[in-house]
């Protein structure tokens, strides 16, 4: 894997965030975004499926364009929750504008890019989470998400105490299911006689869904809780919340960002995924020369998923549970885990 550049991502979650998760709000268009620019900057447009305030990928991905614009000069644009059925028209209309460089957030948008991107040979393409590339102008670049689940699964485990663990996830999309299956492994790794609790809420916006699975989880029993659902995670710390307040004791896995500053008192630690690190990796390679149309996939040895701080909260843990996570991001990253059949393969690997 080439060197990149690293950045720091910090997230600002703001007080009023949850304005920015209502479900299938109306696209916004960046101010003055169809109009050229009056020098010669890269031109690039973000495709967002949320908000840019959504304390997920689509905020990761609008903060660092904004830090690429400070560092490269390029001219931005963005149009915020676009919803399937408009996902063609938009990337269409990007391209019809005569912007430089495309980059879409998420696995929804494979589609629609690699059928754009064959009307225009000259603008760059990527899909950020997706899974396809032809091999000249459109790309992908995504997470190796076995690595996030199987970490997320066994710190989840070794913090339970009742043998009880759930991941609420979004999308069933490939990429999803392999996060999935990995937190079953991970959990029952550190403890095979652990209850793994699964399902998807089919959203990334419906917190009303993941507030409903997330309790249902914790009536079965559950006391570990991740949800890898974006903005509809929100819904799942309000059920968590409800249920310590009833006298349970509950705690999560913050998926994403670092989401700390979302719930204090709930989160042990957060596994962040930074689609803006793949982000300025996109941006990066077109400016140097070096995007090649391809699939770049990043695990756990890139600067892109990292545990965060654990602000304190590692004293939840019971003793030696730290050594144990410390083995375990090692076997990651040096793929021993998954060469062994303790991590499982992602639904993209070669057989």
């Amino acid at each position: 894997m080439k060197k990149r550049l690293s950045l720091a991502l910090a997230l600002v979650l703001i007080a009023g965030i949850l304005a920015g998760c209502s479900k299938n709000p109306a696209p916004t268009e960046s101010a003055g975004s169809s109009s050229p620019p009056e020098n010669d900057a890269l031109r690039v447009a973000l495709l967002l499926t949320g908000t840019i305030n959504d304390a997920s990928y689509n905020q990761q991905m609008y903060e660092a364009a904004e830090q690429a614009k400070e560092l490269y000069g390029i001219d931005i644009a963005f149009t915020e929750s676009i919803a399937l059925a408009d996902m063609q028209r938009a990337v269409q209309d990007y391209a019809d504008k005569g912007y430089d460089l495309l980059i879409a957030n998420g696995y929804d948008f494979n589609d629609a890019i690699m059928s754009v991107a064959k009307e225009f040979p000259e603008t760059k393409f990527a899909i950020i989470g997706g899974s396809e590339g032809n091999g000249s102008n459109a790309a992908s670049y995504r997470h190796y998400t076995p690595h996030v689940g199987f970490l997320a699964g066994a710190i989840s485990a070794l913090k339970s105490e009742t043998n009880v663990v759930s991941i609420v996830a979004g999308m069933s999309f490939p990429h999803v299911v392999d996060a999935v299956n990995a937190f079953e492994a991970g959990a029952k790794y550190v403890n095979p006689d652990c209850n793994v609790i699964t399902g998807y809420i089919e959203s990334w916006t419906d917190s009303a869904k993941a507030k409903e699975m997330t309790a249902a989880a914790i009536a079965s029993g559950a006391d570990m809780i991740y949800c890898s659902a974006n903005a509809a995670a929100l819904g799942a710390y309000e059920a968590i919340e409800e249920a310590n307040d009833a006298g349970k004791k509950v705690a999560a896995v913050g998926a994403t960002s670092d989401m700390y500053d979302t719930a204090p008192d709930l989160i042990l630690v957060s596994i962040i995924q930074s689609q803006g690190q793949l982000a300025l990796d996109v941006i990066q390679d077109v400016i140097e020369g070096s995007f090649t149309g391809g699939v770049e996939v990043v695990g756990i040895e890139s600067t892109s998923i990292a545990l965060s701080d654990w602000h304190g909260h590692e004293s939840w843990l019971p003793e030696g549970a730290m050594d144990t996570i410390d083995t375990i991001i090692a076997g990651l990253e040096d793929g021993s885990l998954v060469k062994d059949g303790i991590c499982p393969k992602s639904c993209y690997d070669e057989t």
